[in-house]
């Protein structure tokens, strides 16, 4: 949940590029705190996430927001894109598209260069933290629809 969420976020090192996606529900029980961890990775709209609603996030740990969206349920996939300049260079893509009604399957994806990271997602925020390279370093999920 939320305080998992904190620790998490926490031990992720200044300078990280993090990507955050909702999948189903991840309103109900997300702490301010949680919000504030979120908001270290420069996001700006955490706050305007609503009850099952899309959120996605490319940001970097104690810095700023590459790209970030919200949207209502049932508004649609909440899709946002960065390029990273590092050595070679790579393409992010972060999509949620929180709850749909009626929902054939919840939606969340994560891409580098087009190629899904195929991660193991679940209802909540789903944050994976980015070697310098762009190679996923650490990926968790955080239920934060269920207990704080």
């Amino acid at each position: 949940g939320s305080d998992d969420l904190v620790a998490f976020i926490r031990s992720i090192r200044v300078g990280t590029t993090v990507l955050v996606g909702a999948l189903d529900e991840a309103q109900a029980n997300l702490t301010q705190g949680a919000k504030d961890a979120i908001s270290s990775c420069g996001a700006a709209n955490i706050t305007g996430l609503a009850y099952r609603g899309s959120y996605s996030l490319i940001g970097v740990k104690g810095g700023t927001a590459l790209a970030e969206q919200t949207l209502a349920a049932d508004g649609g996939t909440a899709e946002v894109t960065a390029e990273i300049a590092v050595d070679a260079g790579y393409t992010i893509r972060v999509r949620s598209a929180g709850y749909r009604n009626p929902m054939p399957t919840p939606s969340l994806q994560f891409d580098i260069n087009g190629v899904n990271l195929g991660v193991a997602q679940s209802r909540g925020l789903n944050i994976v933290a980015l070697r310098p390279d762009g190679i996923p370093g650490d990926f968790q999920v955080f239920d934060t629809h269920g207990m704080a």
